[in-house]
C-alpha cells in the first residue's frame, strides 16, 4: 500500500508537473506566437523601410543617371564647341599669317619702290647740281663779260662793244634755253 499511495503520489506529481508543463507550454506557446507576430510586424516594417530607401535610391540613381545623361550631352556640345573654335583659331591663325606675309610683301615693294625713288632722286639732284654749277659757271663768265663790256666801253669803240653784246646775248640765250629746259 505505501508502495500504491507512493506511485498514486507520483503519479498525481507527475499529472501536476504535467498540467504545470502544459500551461507552461501554452504561455510559451503563446508568447512564442506573440513574438512570431512581433517579428512578422517588425518583418513587414523592415521591408517596407527597405522598399522605401529602395524607391528613393532608384529615384536617385534615375536622377543621377539624367544628370550624367546631361551632363554628357553638354560634355559632346562642348566638345563640338571646342572644335569649331579650334577650326575658327587655326582660320584665324592662317589668316593671319597670310595677312603678315602679304604685308612683309607689301612692306618689302614699299621700300624696293623708295629705295629706287631715292637713286632716282639723287641722280636727278646729282644732274640738278651739275647744271647749276653750269649756270652758275655761265652767269659768272656774263658777269665776266659784262664787267669787260664795260671797261671796254669806256677804252674801245661802239664796234666791239656790239660785238661783246652779240655774244653776251647768245650766252642769255644759252642760259634761259638751260633754265626752260630745266
Amino acid at each position: 500500500m505505501i508502495l500504491e499511495n507512493r506511485i498514486i503520489l507520483r503519479q498525481q506529481k507527475l499529472l501536476e508537473n504535467l498540467s504545470m508543463l502544459k500551461k507552461n507550454m501554452i504561455i510559451w506557446r503563446r508568447n512564442l506566437i506573440a513574438m512570431i507576430k512581433d517579428m512578422i510586424n517588425f518583418s513587414k516594417d523592415l521591408i517596407k523601410t527597405i522598399f522605401f530607401e529602395l524607391k528613393t535610391l532608384i529615384n536617385q540613381l534615375k536622377e543621377e543617371q539624367q544628370q550624367t545623361d546631361r551632363l554628357k550631352a553638354e560634355m559632346i556640345q562642348l566638345k563640338e564647341r571646342q572644335k569649331e573654335f579650334q577650326k575658327r583659331l587655326s582660320k584665324l591663325e592662317q589668316d593671319y599669317e597670310q595677312k603678315h606675309r602679304d604685308d612683309r610683301q607689301k612692306i618689302q615693294q614699299v621700300q624696293d619702290e623708295n629705295k629706287n625713288l631715292l637713286q632716282k632722286l639723287n641722280s636727278v639732284n646729282k644732274h640738278l647740281n651739275e647744271e647749276t654749277s653750269k649756270v652758275r659757271e655761265y652767269e659768272q663768265y656774263i658777269r665776266d663779260l659784262e664787267q669787260a663790256l664795260n671797261e671796254k666801253v669806256q677804252e674801245q669803240n661802239i664796234e666791239e662793244i656790239q660785238q661783246i653784246y652779240e655774244e653776251s646775248n647768245m650766252k642769255d640765250q644759252i642760259i634761259e634755253q638751260l633754265q626752260q629746259k630745266y
